[in-house]
């Protein structure tokens, strides 16, 4: 359809053009012919004019000749060149005449021409126009197809993103469940071992304790055959009674033994239960979790995209805006300058513009990370400053640490990875009265990695410390130690590969990580008051009015009503001449009148 217009479009041209070159021609040839017309008249009339000339000049060579003659004769012939001047003048003023009707047969032909002209510029204009806004909205439909189109394309990639994210995620889940199966049959296997274990236990300690007594019973029961051999029977019968009553007393204890560990064999079990449940819960709520994480890290990459794109458009828009009216107040002082030499006769220089304008409120865009760098250095003083002075408590030191993580010094002094191994078992040992007594005895089973990996895990949720924080920990408690012996006169210093006892004391654990912490609650409000700086610095609209003010008033108010007065004089100045114009036309008009009168009267 494009291809349809075009061509159309194409072809509306080239027939303008031909009817444009058609037209010329005919009037070209017209104009030939009016002009070989009048060409031949005046030729005519050059000839019979030359001829009666000639006649008269003859006649008056004759008369010449003839002076002697009649004066009859003379006034006949005088008669005679009277008829002939007169028949000249009379075919001169007919040549005339068809010469105003030709020119003015021209002129009407010339405006009837314009006028026709005019009306097929219009038509011209008008279907022009509605062939503009067909072709819009032919481009226009064919811009929302593209659109439509990327859209779809964009979708369809969406979905594709989208599908293989998901299938990541579930082979992620797979591969996470797989291993929380692995470790459910691990801690079953290890609940079975257990469980035999102790019966195994109970059974042999059971049976040796009734062996025991049985063996007891067998030794006694022959001594006092022996021994009592000559007592009485009712003797015999009582004691037989005590060792019965002695033996269910012991099957009784046994049993009630039984029974109190079957209980806690249900109670394990619906410990057990709730733990399971309780499990599929978190896992439940860890998918939601990593599902609004993803989320909302996606919104975020969004936002900051779209308001990096508005503050880029902010930017170009800004400097166009800002450089046209620029021109244009350069232009007004121009004009100003003009006007105070050329109508004052004041020779007054072109002032600079920079110098009337204020300072340009607006900076070129930035990052959030560029601005909060250049204005980190003067935050950061005061921010250690601070730091140095949390608590000042005499001739106690163990507070005063000063922790400084530079990137450069951190990164040169990095521990090993045994010292982390060994700091971080030390952590375990001296911060586990922050966890329950339950999941203890849960952990015990497992093995010491695991359980120091377990633990620390806790220990860091609990606290409130990320697990990036980690080395930073690590390497504070190595300056703790450190600054420790230089403020308490020690002479050396702890090595990096020496033992943890060597590094810091357990007793001195707790206080190091009171002072991390209040640290790094420091940093992270100093954090806050930078990105709060970055808000306020990157975009300050107080000054934009002033600026744009100072932009539209660069001519002041006196030199605006100096324009004024010189525009009023200058438009009495322009109807006085068109006045004199007009006077002047009309005293053109009435002296060919008077040369027209004053030939006729001759």
């Amino acid at each position: 359809r494009i291809k349809v217009l075009q061509k159309d479009l194409s072809t509306l041209v080239t027939n303008t053009q031909i009817a444009c070159d058609a037209k010329m021609v005919l009037q070209r040839r017209l104009q030939g012919k009016a002009q070989a017309k009048r060409l031949a008249m005046l030729e005519n009339d050059s000839t019979s004019s030359q001829e009666k000339a000639d006649e008269i000049l003859k006649g008056q060579f004759e008369n010449f000749l003839n002076r002697k003659g009649i004066s009859e004769d003379l006034q006949k012939a005088l008669k005679k060149q009277q008829k002939l001047y007169s028949t000249i003048i009379h075919d001169k003023k007919a040549i005339i005449n068809e010469l105003v009707q030709a020119l003015k047969f021209q002129d009407d032909n010339y405006a009837s021409t314009l006028r026709k002209n005019t009306e097929e510029i219009n038509v011209m204009i008008a279907r022009m126009e509605d062939q503009i806004k067909l072709m819009t909205k032919v481009y226009r439909e064919e811009l929302a197809q593209i659109e439509s189109r990327h859209r779809q394309e964009i979708s369809i990639l969406l979905t594709k993103d989208k599908e293989e994210l998901e299938r990541e995620l579930k082979r992620l889940w797979d591969e996470e469940l797989e291993r929380l199966n692995e470790r459910k049959k691990r801690l079953e296997e290890y609940k079975k071992e257990v469980h035999e274990i102790g019966q195994e236990s109970n059974y042999v300690f059971n049976a040796l304790d009734y062996e025991r007594c049985s063996r007891i019973l067998a030794h006694e029961r022959e001594h006092k055959k022996n021994a009592n051999s000559n007592l009485p029977l009712k003797m015999k019968k009582h004691l037989y009674m005590e060792k019965q009553e002695i033996l269910l007393t012991t099957l009784k204890s046994i049993k009630g033994r039984i029974t109190r560990e079957a209980r806690e064999i249900e109670k394990l079990k619906n410990i057990y239960i709730d733990h399971q449940k309780k499990f599929a819960k978190q896992s439940i709520a860890l998918t939601d979790y990593t599902q609004y994480i993803e989320k909302h890290e996606r919104i975020k990459s969004q936002v900051k995209h779209f308001a990096a794109a508005d503050a880029r458009r902010f930017e170009e828009v800004w400097l166009m805006i800002e450089e046209e009216v620029k021109h244009l107040a350069q232009r007004a002082l121009a004009i100003d300058s003009v006007i105070s030499q050329q109508l004052y006769g004041s020779p007054k220089n072109q002032t600079d513009l920079n110098l009337l304008l204020l300072s340009s409120p607006f900076r070129p865009w930035k990052t959030r990370t560029e601005i909060v760098q250049a204005e980190f250095q003067l935050v950061e003083s005061p921010a250690e400053s601070q730091v140095e002075n949390l608590d000042t408590t005499g001739s106690t030191t163990e507070e005063e640490l000063v922790f400084t993580d530079s990137g450069p010094e951190w990164e040169e002094e990095k521990l090993n990875e045994d010292m982390q191994e060994e700091l971080r078992e030390l952590l375990c040992n001296e911060m586990d009265f922050l966890m329950e007594a339950k999941i203890l005895k849960l952990l015990a089973p497992l093995v010491t990695e695991e359980q120091t990996g377990v633990k620390l895990g806790s220990i860091l949720y609990t606290l409130g410390i990320d697990e990036k924080d980690l080395p930073k920990l690590t390497d504070f408690l190595v300056r703790y130690k450190d600054q420790q012996n230089e403020q308490t006169g020690e002479s050396h210093r702890a090595s990096v590969a020496s033992t943890s006892l060597d590094l810091i004391h357990p007793n001195h654990v707790l206080c190091a990580l009171k002072s991390f912490l209040e640290q790094q609650s420091f940093r992270t409000s100093s954090a806050q008051e930078l990105s709060r700086l970055w808000l306020a610095h990157a975009r300050d609209s107080s000054k934009d009015a002033a600026y744009w003010n100072s932009l539209g008033n660069i001519i002041p108010e006196d030199r605006v009503k100096l324009w004024d007065s010189t525009l009023r004089t200058l438009k009495q100045y322009h109807t006085v001449l068109t006045d004199i114009s007009e006077l002047t036309q009309e005293q053109e008009c009435l002296k060919d009148e008077n040369t027209e009168l004053r030939l006729k009267i001759d």
